[in-house]
Formats: structure tokens, sequence, C-alpha cells
């Protein structure tokens, strides 16, 4: 049975029966392949929210625990979260930013603890990439560790919240860094922006060892 982007859902299916696209393993976009959709969380692949309670399936399946089928079952703020980034692949609760122009991805040749983190990607001059982690968070801290490699007077990690950026982070070593957070939905975003000309090292940056704990 030919399954052409490999979802666990036959194209004649997809076509036929779920009224997806057989060539997309996510058909809504949300995180959650079409299969599991189908056949594991009963979740209807064609909706992003098939409760309509204002979460996605996915953040309510992998980031809250919460039932996506239900409107009555919905998220409580996060407590405490971390991320290593020991796992294969690249986390999908860490999205990508519509404005990125390149996804960050997972890496072995660089960490703070463990042995992986996630490392900007491939970028030229006056361009970015941006990666984001959306939550519902009660108030606390968020600290995370972070290294660049790049033209130390220009080309920075810049780190925002809801839009207002709280750090500009520029080329060295490893080091800690926090973030306050009040009660609520926030957009955590982290941008590595290179500028207009030079190019430097690795010019690139990585995170590793987030954490939040209220």
């Amino acid at each position: 049975v030919e399954d052409s982007d490999s979802d666990g859902v036959s194209d004649y299916e997809e076509i036929n029966v779920y009224q997806t696209t057989p060539s997309s393993f996510d058909s809504d976009i949300d995180g959650l392949g079409d299969g599991d959709e189908v056949f594991i969380y009963l979740t209807d692949p064609n909706d992003k929210d098939s409760d309509d309670d204002g979460f996605s399936d996915a953040d309510e399946v992998i980031k809250y625990d919460t039932d996506p089928n239900s409107d009555l079952s919905t998220p409580q703020a996060l407590t405490s979260f971390v991320a290593l980034f020991e796992n294969e692949s690249f986390p999908v609760i860490w999205g990508a930013v519509e404005t990125s122009d390149a996804n960050w991805q997972l890496t072995v040749n660089e960490f703070s603890e463990g042995g992986q983190s996630i490392r900007s990607g491939i970028v030229n001059h006056n361009q970015n990439s941006a990666v984001v982690f959306s939550g519902l968070f009660a108030v606390g801290i968020l600290t995370f560790d972070a290294k660049v490699e790049a033209e130390s007077c220009c080309d920075r990690l810049r780190v925002y919240v809801d839009g207002v950026q709280l750090h500009d982070i520029s080329s060295g070593g490893w080091a800690s860094y926090s973030i306050e957070l009040a009660a609520g939905e926030h957009n955590v975003e982290w941008r590595y922006e290179k500028d207009g000309s030079v190019s430097t090292a690795a010019d690139a940056a990585w995170i590793d060892n987030v954490n939040f704990s209220s």
C-alpha cells in the first residue's frame, strides 16, 4: 500500500477517507503526524485544535498531557520544564519562526550538559536563524546556557519574550542566562542574527540545558 509521506496512512485513505494531504506528513501542521492523529490520538488531522479549546493538539499531547478531544481538559500552567536535547530528533514543540532564514538543528559537536545541544541554522549575511518555545507558564524563572561563535562586534544571539528583547549575547564560551516570566502564555524566541559582512569561526549560536521552575 502506497504511503507517499510515510505518515502511517495510505494515500488512498488520505484522499478518500480522511481528506488529508497524501504528500504531507502533518496535514494541519500542528506538530502531530496524520497517522498519529488518526490511529493514536483520535484527533482531526485537518484541524490544529480538534476540541477548539485554544490549545493545539500537539501542545496538549506533548507539552501539557491533556486530552486534545475534550474542551473540558485544558492545560495547567507549566511549573517545571527541562530540555537537554538528548533525543534523536529535533523536539517538535520547539517551533520554527516564519521570518527565520534557516531552522535550528540538533548537534553533537557542542553542548554544555549531556552530549547534544541545538544549533542555529546556516545563514548568510543579513540573515537570521530563529527558534521559539511557546507555553502556558506559572510565574517563575527560565534559565538556559548559550554559546556564540561569530564576529564579536556585530553578530548576535538575541533572546525575546513576546517580541521584547531581553538578552543580546555576543561571541564567547558557554554561559548561563535567566529570564523572569510572569504567569500566562509566552513565546520565548532565540534568534541568531548575522550582519552584512564578515564570516568568523562557526558563525553560529547554540543553546542547551533549558530549565523552567516556578
